[in-house]
């Protein structure tokens, strides 16, 4: 049992005996590989004795297998004293520990960073078999509202390579090449909307508009 394993192993440790004490932890994870909790056990273990980038290295394991927990990691790396640029290290190549690890630099007001990340999660987008639609309008909105239209434009052009034929993506991207001021392209994705759906009245409204 992994658990018992790994609670065996911080008990010897605790007592002097930490080789043997982090070989249980070790062995923990391999008799419960597919389990996050037993890489974040030893991550701890290995921070609190000083071993950061072996940590760092187990907390991108278990950021792995389950990445909506972001936030929660962030958290505890940030109360085990790891730098953003450590946070970051450990954040495994997937969409959305990267789009809540934005979320969080911006909390903080480190947008350049933020930005960064951001555009980490576009480029892992691209490698995901789904990515939620969500995903790409949290990016898109963060810059339209900095009134950076290129780059919301940027945004929703690989949504649209990833979600052809979602509609709400391909009106939004309709609308960035407006506020860009590229109407011709506006006009194509507001009447490849029509084709998806033909009775859309913000397509056609938008469309006469355009003409």
């Amino acid at each position: 049992n992994g658990e018992y394993l790994q609670m065996f192993g911080v008990v010897l440790s605790e007592i002097g005996q930490e080789a043997v004490g982090e070989k249980l932890l070790q062995t923990g994870i391999e008799f419960n590989i597919s389990n996050p909790a037993r890489y974040q056990i030893y991550a701890l273990w290995l921070l609190n004795h000083n071993r950061k980038e072996s940590g760092i290295n187990n907390i991108k394991k278990a950021l792995s297998l389950e990445p909506l927990r972001t936030k929660e990691y962030i958290a505890m790396m940030l109360l085990n004293g790891l730098s953003d640029e450590e946070i970051s290290r450990a954040l495994p190549a997937m969409v959305d520990t990267h789009v809540f690890f934005a979320e969080y630099l911006l909390l903080s007001g480190k947008e350049e960073m933020a930005e960064n990340s951001y555009m980490n999660a576009l480029t892992y987008a691209e490698n995901e078999k789904e990515v939620s639609p969500s995903i790409f309008f949290k990016i898109y909105t963060y810059y339209r509202n900095k009134k950076l239209y290129e780059d919301a434009l940027t945004v929703m052009r690989k949504a649209v390579q990833k979600l052809p034929d979602d509609i709400n993506i391909r009106l939004s991207t309709a609308v960035a090449y407006e506020e860009a001021g590229i109407f011709y392209k506006a006009a194509e994705e507001y009447k490849k909307v029509l084709l998806l759906d033909p009775a859309n009245v913000f397509a056609q409204k938008k469309l006469k508009k355009i003409q």
